[in-house]
């Protein structure tokens, strides 16, 4: 059989349909259509088209077996269809992963999740595309992440493998798991390798992924404390990256932080009008933006010279800091500022405002990148 008739094609409407290996009768394809569409890809399996239901098809063909097709639901409208076709997918990717050939998980759909986990995404607080002040590579790892994953688990799921632009991620400070819009990792100092180069840090170390000519892993360090940390850790960031269909994405934040640092930047120029814009709001927006204050420690392993830290020489501090990479020298300017206004028993803004236009100067230039 390969055709309904036209009284049947009437009563089914839009329906939802799974193929069967008779192999074993397990479903490994559900699909949506109307008219002729469940014969299609029996259809398709004689053309040069290649992908893993076909494959499969051909197989049961070649072993002089016939897949069988079964109507799940029918008479529905185009809409039903798509949220049926959806929850079964859900289900049957839940009961038993990775059986199905189908590409994507339906139209618009999550995998199924436990009501744990949907309260951490949907309960999260949210950020906005305005609210993100770094350079982040975004990995969303939805078909990856299972119910009570160790972070090292999320990480090296996170780490590889991916279609990676060298370009991009040489500008980015950091690289942030995603799990249905929830931030769940938070990565730093990443050196990406090709996934064909075997090494000891190689993630999920399979056959497959070791013939991926066109994907990268990294290795990297987990944040687990601070400003950053806690900026973004837990957020959802749904609004920001779910429109994209691609599980690699970025958001370039750095231009956020330029818009409010700017003000700071010609008050250090023509003198501020008062200590508080320093004292209080300086530091609330450094906080705000999710900078890091670390007492110097990321700028000390550099192993440059600590001098620039006491003094006021534009020039030497410029020099110094042309090649400190963001996430280093907001957590110096954040310092500097805490050293400022809860260390030194008195302090003269003025006497320190070359440190902090070079610096400036510096994330400005960072940021135009």
């Amino acid at each position: 059989m390969n055709s309904f008739s036209n009284r049947v094609k009437d009563k089914l409407k839009c329906y939802v349909y799974a193929l069967v290996d008779p192999r074993n009768n397990k479903i490994f394809y559900i699909g949506k259509g109307t008219g002729d569409r469940v014969f299609q890809h029996e259809i398709e399996s004689t053309t040069d088209i290649e992908n893993n239901k076909l494959n499969h098809i051909r197989d049961i063909k070649e072993s002089k077996n016939e897949v069988k097709r079964y109507i799940v639901l029918y008479g529905l409208s185009e809409c039903e269809a798509f949220a049926a076709e959806s929850a079964l997918i859900n289900i049957l990717n839940f009961i038993h992963p990775n059986t199905l050939d189908n590409i994507v998980a339906g139209h618009n759909s999550d995998t199924v999740m436990s009501v744990e986990d949907i309260e951490k995404v949907y309960g999260a607080e949210k950020l906005s595309a305005n609210d993100i002040f770094h350079n982040l590579l975004i990995i969303k790892i939805n078909s990856l992440y299972r119910p009570n994953m160790t972070d090292r688990e999320i990480m090296d799921c996170t780490r590889g493998h991916w279609v990676i632009n060298i370009k991009n991620v040489n500008k980015v400070d950091y690289l942030i798991a995603v799990y249905h819009g929830l931030i769940v990792g938070i990565y730093e100092n990443m050196k990406w390798y090709s996934s064909r180069i075997k090494t000891k840090f190689y993630p999920r170390l399979s056959e497959e992924n070791l013939s991926l000519t066109n994907r990268k892993y990294c290795t990297c360090s987990a944040l687990k404390d601070g400003f950053t940390y806690r900026k973004y850790i837990h957020r959802n960031i749904s609004d920001v990256v779910n429109n994209v269909q691609n599980p690699v994405s970025y958001i370039w934040g750095r231009k956020n932080a330029t818009n409010i640092l700017k003000p700071y930047y010609n008050n250090f120029i023509n003198g501020f009008n008062n200590h508080y814009e320093f004292d209080e709001n300086f530091g609330k927006d450094m906080i705000q933006m999710g900078f890091n204050m670390d007492a110097f420690e990321s700028y000390a392993k550099l192993n440059k010279s600590l001098d620039i830290l006491s003094c006021n020489d534009y020039e030497l501090i410029k020099q110094a800091v042309s090649d400190i990479e963001y996430p280093v020298v907001t957590a110096m300017m954040f310092s500097k500022w805490r050293q400022m206004t809860h260390w030194d028993y008195s302090y003269d803004i003025d006497k320190n405002n070359n440190f902090f236009k070079a610096i400036l100067e510096r994330i400005f230039e960072l940021s135009d990148r």
